[in-house]
């Protein structure tokens, strides 16, 4: 795992921008601050970070395990702590009964299970669940939130003070969203194809404090409101199209932020002075400066990466930005923004990582939970170093949590607490992978086809797809190309585009098939690899994908890899030249005018009969709304020989 070359990234910097002072104030209120022994809500208080000392590092299904405690029914909540209790939800009887259940921390008893009835039969979406959404506490009472019967108040034992129903919903992939505690309120983000809000309630008493009405795209957002202070003022951020600040205390809209895609899983985090936004498949990556008003999209991005960003997991800052990808891969980037050093784990992940003890625990969906060494990320070269591999049984989808010393990991159906014993070697578990000949392994592909919502036979789908992408022979690519054109499963047709992308030039005719896909994602990958491979053959289709696809982010990976095409010889120089010209007009969105302005860079001296067409388009850039752009542009028509003035 090596360190990151400097690329054509977006990144929009401005010398003269403000700094801004800001802080994670977290989601509990001030006069209840977070104890050393405390996980109060979902990542502590979505930063994901914690302070303890001496966490374990190797554990298996048996060893190192302080406890382990099956849970009834189904859930990927997360858990929370607060001292000696552990508190998850599930659902049983398919959504007919809602969950809220305490654990002893030392031992994993239940110490009590509280059974909550939905208002009505509610929609399942498989991988979601009907307890999805992680709870809170403050020490004196636990908040949970379901789609029916909605927002839920307990006591410490249990006790059901009140409820409030928040729905009805048409929210087709379920919620993920989880609660914040702000003061003495309560407050939850509801995004479905209705009329999504977010509210304030008082904790005491469920009373309605504020509403706002959540522009949505329909397919909703599932990202946790994030909690910071910027110049003093608090801030609710909510990730979406478009990212959202609200004042916490009225639920007024302070600022906006467009470039997300439709639908959005990752929740922001917080650091180095700014906002971190990320949605995916493959999608954007975004760095806002919070110290704006309004539609800050033109002025106040710091920082703009096409591709890269997570479908399900968030971002982690420990001590870098982490911007994990559901494959397994992981992004590094630098208070600079730029990339410092990048890795890749073979494996499927939905929760998201969380940094402590100078060590990264990331829980994949199979229940691995790779430990990465954060100080190897600050080391010279910066190398990304897993210290072990560490092997449950069980579906894992929920993030983990810390408190007390000890490690918590939800899987489906049980709730484990690892502890660290200086005595006890364990063996690193080494993942285990499916193998066979590709008749054999197509027919297990094949026999998992019937359900294909179930997740578990969605998982096997994936893993069987991965197996063959292992092997060689003819049939290979065929197959590939198949399962990312046909699979109705997202997770698997985006693997099966990527291990179609890893091999490379035999894969050449294979990847031009999905240059004009219905996909966003399966069209950028297509385009990412045939610009890596630099493939003549795949401009013009680059070219109109430039110009007109409907999606900005594929309109800048076209532009990102007709850069890749023209820097070797093609007759198509003029046209790809041309193409950038025009993507640098002002309707276009700041995300295609930046990956235009890199190309004209990477291009300039050997643009030279187009230069008086590419200076005019420049100052244009260099006199409009956006900063960082009008910066860029500003450089590039100071450079001498170039576009020099």
């Amino acid at each position: 795992m090596k360190p990151m070359r400097k690329t054509g990234f977006l990144r929009q910097s401005v010398s003269s921008c403000l700094v801004v002072l800001a802080s994670v104030i977290g989601t509990v209120a001030a006069d209840d601050p977070i104890g050393a022994g405390n996980w109060p809500a979902w990542r502590r208080d979505g930063t994901g970070v914690s302070n303890e000392k001496n966490l374990p590092v190797e554990w298996s299904e048996t060893a190192n395990v302080a406890w382990r405690t099956p849970l009834p029914g189904e859930g990927n909540s997360s858990p929370i702590i607060w001292g000696n209790r552990v508190i998850v939800t599930a659902a049983t009887d398919e959504g007919a009964k809602r969950l809220v259940i305490c654990l002893d921390a030392r031992s994993g008893k239940v110490l009590w299970q509280t059974e909550l009835l939905p208002d009505a039969k509610t929609l399942l979406y498989p991988k979601t669940g009907f307890a999805a959404p992680t709870p809170t506490t403050d020490g004196k009472r636990i908040f949970a939130f379901f789609d029916s019967p909605g927002l839920v108040a307990l006591d410490m034992q249990g006790k059901v003070i009140w409820k409030r129903a928040l729905g009805p919903f048409n929210a087709p992939y379920n919620f993920g969203t989880s609660t914040v505690l702000y003061k003495d309120m309560v407050i939850q983000s509801c995004d479905h194809k209705g009329p999504a809000f977010i509210a304030a309630f008082r904790q005491s008493d469920g009373t309605e404090c504020w509403r706002t009405p959540r522009k949505s795209s329909g397919f909703g957002h599932f990202g946790t409101p994030m909690l910071i202070q910027v110049q003093g003022r608090p801030q609710l951020v909510v990730n979406g199209e478009p990212v959202v600040s609200y004042d916490p205390d009225t639920g007024q809209e302070l600022w906006t932020c467009h470039g997300m895609k439709v639908c959005v899983g990752p929740s922001t985090v917080f650091g180095h002075g700014l906002v971190y936004a990320s949605s995916g498949r493959i999608g954007p990556i975004m760095g806002i400066d919070p110290s704006g008003h309004g539609d800050v999209t033109e002025t106040h991005v710091r920082m703009n990466l096409t591709t890269g960003g997570p479908y399900v997991p968030s971002p982690l800052v420990y001590p870098h930005l982490m911007v994990p990808g559901d494959n397994g891969k992981m992004l590094f980037y630098g208070a600079n923004h730029e990339p410092i050093v990048e890795g890749q784990v073979r494996d499927h992940f939905s929760s998201s990582p969380i940094g402590g003890d100078g060590k990264i625990y990331w829980c994949s969906e199979r229940g691995r939970t790779y430990v990465i060494d954060a100080a190897a990320l600050t080391a010279t070269p910066p190398v990304v170093k897993v210290l072990a591999v560490n092997e449950i049984n069980g579906v894992c989808l929920a993030s983990p949590a810390i408190a007390g010393g000890r490690l918590f990991i939800r899987a489906q159906e049980a709730l484990y607490c690892m502890v660290k014993e200086r005595h006890l070697v364990v063996t690193t578990q080494s993942a285990r992978t499916l193998s066979g000949t590709f008749e054999e392994l197509r027919k297990q592909y094949d026999d998992h086809q019937a359900f294909w919502q179930n997740e578990k036979e969605a998982q096997i789908r994936l893993e069987t797809v991965e197996a063959i992408a292992k092997l060689d022979g003819p049939e290979i690519i065929p197959f590939l190309l198949h399962v990312a054109v046909k699979e109705p499963h997202w997770d698997i047709c985006e693997e099966a585009a990527k291990c179609l992308a890893r091999k490379g030039p035999p894969a050449i005719d294979s990847l031009l098939t999905l240059v004009p896909d219905s996909r966003p994602f399966i069209r950028t990958i297509a385009i990412n690899e045939l610009g890596r491979l630099k493939v003549a053959q795949a401009v013009p289709g680059m070219i109109k994908a430039a110009a007109k696809d409907k999606e900005p982010l594929v309109r800048s990976a076209s532009l990102q890899a007709l850069t890749r095409i023209a820097q070797t010889e093609t007759p198509d120089f003029p046209q790809i030249v041309t193409a950038m010209i025009a993507a640098l007009s002002t309707t276009e969105e700041p995300v295609v005018r930046q990956s235009a302005l890199d190309g004209l860079d990477a291009l300039g001296k050997k643009a030279t009969a187009q230069r008086r067409e590419i200076i005019e388009a420049l100052k244009a850039v260099e006199t409009g709304p956006n900063p960082g752009l009008a910066e860029k542009a500003r450089q590039m028509l100071s450079t001498a020989g170039i576009y020099g003035r």
